[in-house]
């Protein structure tokens, strides 16, 4: 080959291999913003579950609270 397409060669093998290169950058963050959706997901779950457990204690309390006051009210009425 003459030096001139040798020269072309190298700079398309280049080419090539910093293109598979970006080729495996691409991919790993790629994956890595699978993962971190499928994590993100996960906490929203674990969230709302969370939440819903909180409310189901602050309606719990609700009540209790409410059975209480009915009780004082029965109490001063006595008085």
């Amino acid at each position: 080959m003459d030096p001139i397409t040798s020269e072309i060669m190298d700079r398309l093998r280049n080419i090539f291999n910093e293109t598979s290169i970006l080729e495996t950058q691409i991919q790993r963050l790629k994956d890595l913003l699978v993962t971190s959706e499928n994590d993100i997901l996960k906490i929203k779950e674990g969230v709302l579950e969370g939440f819903h457990y909180l409310n189901s204690k602050i309606n719990n309390l609700e009540k209790v609270i409410m059975e209480l006051n009915a009780k004082v009210d029965k109490l001063l009425e006595k008085k």
